[in-house]
């Protein structure tokens, strides 16, 4: 049995979940469009799914390994079509916070807990952070559970930080929405390019 390197593991946590990706994309244009917020919905959507994906990856790991090779590459086309969906609904949008995305709705609770099933990036640090990490300490039920929870809260506080860093530039963005909208698209479409080549 293994012993947890936490000089290595809680580095490797903090930088999965605050890089760009998918769900930190969302929050910051969630953020940037509807303010902080209105954006909460999505974001605990995102964090109830990211736990669920943790939870599983921790139950599962060695299954999870065994099939996917089979289950990937259509994970990774389902992945990318919801992504490239999401980078058109961006850039389609107007100002952040006024005009046209005044009286529209922002991404709710079922939305962000969804994109978390089609998310490669989340689907592959569950498996790989169980078993490269996790499973070799050997732990019981409520240690994977207690893992699960950590990396979640760690996840939490990425969103959070992205959502609150997308309103507090809602001003200056909206002075160049199109430009913004466009940029945080073309992020989202080099995202779904990634996930087909993980």
């Amino acid at each position: 049995m293994h012993t947890m390197d936490w000089s290595v593991f809680l580095p490797y946590i903090v930088l999965l979940t605050y890089s760009p990706g998918p769900n930190t994309t969302l929050a910051a244009t969630s953020g940037n469009l509807y303010g902080f917020k209105k954006s909460l919905p999505v974001v605990f959507g995102m964090n109830a799914g990211f736990l669920l994906i943790m939870l599983l990856s921790g139950t599962f790991t060695a299954l999870f390994a065994a099939l996917l090779p089979r289950v990937l590459p259509v994970l990774r086309w389902v992945g990318a079509a919801y992504i490239l969906w999401l980078a058109w609904a961006v850039a389609r949008r107007g100002a952040g916070g006024q005009g046209e995305n005044a009286g529209a709705e922002p991404a709710g609770f079922l939305t962000g807990v969804l994109l978390q099933f089609v998310n490669v990036k989340v689907v592959l640090m569950g498996i790989t952070t169980f078993s490269t990490f996790i499973a070799p300490t050997q732990p019981g039920v409520a240690e994977s559970a207690g893992f699960a929870v950590l990396i979640t809260l760690c996840c939490l506080c990425s969103l959070l930080s992205w959502a609150a860093f997308g309103a507090a530039l809602q001003k200056l963005f909206s002075r160049y929405s199109r430009a913004v909208n466009l940029t945080l698209a073309a992020f989202l479409v080099y995202c779904a390019m990634k996930v087909l080549t993980v």
